[in-house]
C-alpha cells in the first residue's frame, strides 16, 4: 500500500504550486440563486459578452437558461 495519503496526519498540507492568475481573465460569481433567479457579480459585460472592464457589473437572470 504505497502512495495512499495518511488520513491519520493532522499536519496541513503544504502549498507549494499555486495557480497562476491569468491577466484579463474573466470572473462571474453567482451570489445569490433562488427558484429561477439569479443575482451575477462579473468583471465584464455579461449581455454583450464584452471584453474585461474595470469595474464590477451586477445582472439579475430570471428564467432555466433554457432557449431564452
Amino acid at each position: 500500500l504505497e502512495n495512499i495519503p495518511n488520513l491519520n496526519d493532522f499536519m496541513p498540507k503544504v502549498f507549494d504550486n499555486p495557480p497562476i492568475k491569468v491577466k484579463d481573465s474573466k470572473f462571474r460569481k453567482h451570489l445569490f440563486k433562488s427558484g429561477n433567479m439569479t443575482v451575477t457579480l462579473a468583471n465584464y459585460d455579461i449581455v454583450a459578452k464584452g471584453e474585461v472592464g474595470t469595474s464590477w457589473k451586477t445582472s439579475i437572470e430570471y428564467g432555466t437558461g433554457y432557449d431564452a
